[in-house]
C-alpha cells in the first residue's frame, strides 16, 4: 500500500455514496480467492454471464477463461453487471497456460464431469485419478473448478491433466444439469462449506486494498484524470 495509492483511494472514496463504500467494505470481508473458476471455451453468452453473476454472488473474486475463435465473438468485457465486480483472465486457446499459471499459484485443479470419468464415456479421462462430490472435495487446499463448454464438456487435454474430477450428484433422470446451473451448484456448495471450516480463505488486507481501489477506479467517473493530478 504506497502513500500515493492511500490517497489516491482515500480521494475517490469522497466520490462514492457511504452506502456504496459500506457495502464495499463488507463485501471485500467475504471475499475469497480460495476457490477459483474455469470456463473451458464457453459459448453462449447468457451461459457466461449467468456463470459469473452465481459466482461474485457466493463470494468469489477470480475466473479464469480459456477461449478458442468461436469465443472471442463473445468477449469478456467489463460490464456494470457481476463481472464488473470480478477479476477475469483470459487464455487465448491454451488450457496448458492457464493449467501452468493455476498450479505455479498453489490450486489444485479439479475437472468437473457428470460421467465420473469411465474412460468408456469420456475420452481423455484417466480412470487413476480419484473423483470427488462437491461434499468431498479436500478444501484444505486451494482449488481451482474447471467446467467445459456446452456441447463437449471438458477437453482431452483437460481431462488428461487436471489433478481430479468432482461430480455433482443427481436424483433424477436427467443425465446433468447445464453448465451455468453447474457453477451455481458447485459455488453454493463449495461456499457453504468454506462457512463452516476452519480454513483461512479470506483473502489477505493487501488484496482487499487491491480490490477496493480497482472497484472504485471503475465506479468513479474521471478517475484516470483525478489520479494523474494526484500525481
Amino acid at each position: 500500500m504506497t502513500h500515493d495509492a492511500t490517497h489516491l483511494r482515500d480521494k475517490l472514496r469522497t466520490l462514492v455514496t457511504e452506502h456504496k463504500l459500506s457495502l464495499m467494505q463488507q463485501v471485500l470481508q467475504q471475499r475469497t480467492r480460495h476457490i477459483t473458476f474455469v470456463f473451458e471455451h464457453f459459448y453462449h453468452e447468457h451461459n457466461i454471464h449467468a456463470a459469473m453473476r452465481s459466482i461474485e454472488g457466493f463470494g468469489f473474486q477470480d475466473v479464469h477463461s480459456i477461449t478458442n475463435q468461436k469465443m472471442q465473438e463473445v468477449p469478456l468485457t467489463i460490464t456494470k453487471g457481476a463481472d464488473y465486480w470480478l477479476t477475469t483472465y483470459t487464455y487465448t486457446h491454451s488450457t496448458q497456460e492457464c493449467f501452468d499459471l493455476l498450479r505455479k499459484q498453489g490450486y489444485f485443479i479439479v475437472g468437473t464431469t457428470p460421467h465420473l470419468c469411465d474412460p468408456e464415456l469420456v475420452s481423455g479421462s484417466n480412470p487413476q485419478k480419484k473423483t470427488f462430490t462437491l461434499a468431498q472435495l479436500p478444501l484444505e487446499t486451494k482449488i481451482a473448478l474447471v467446467f467445459g463448454n456446452e456441447r463437449i464438456g471438458l477437453s482431452d487435454y483437460a481431462l488428461e491433466h487436471v489433478d481430479a474430477y468432482s461430480t455433482i450428484a443427481m436424483y433424477g433422470f436427467t443425465e446433468s444439469f447445464n453448465v451455468s446451473a453447474s457453477v451455481t451448484v458447485a459455488a453454493y456448495e463449495v461456499r457453504k462449506r468454506l462457512e463452516a471450516s476452519s480454513t483461512n480463505w479470506h483473502i489477505s488486507e493487501q488484496e482487499k486494498f487491491d480490490l477496493e481501489l480497482t472497484w472504485l477506479k471503475r465506479l468513479v467517473r474521471g478517475s484516470e484524470i483525478i489520479e494523474k493530478n494526484l500525481n
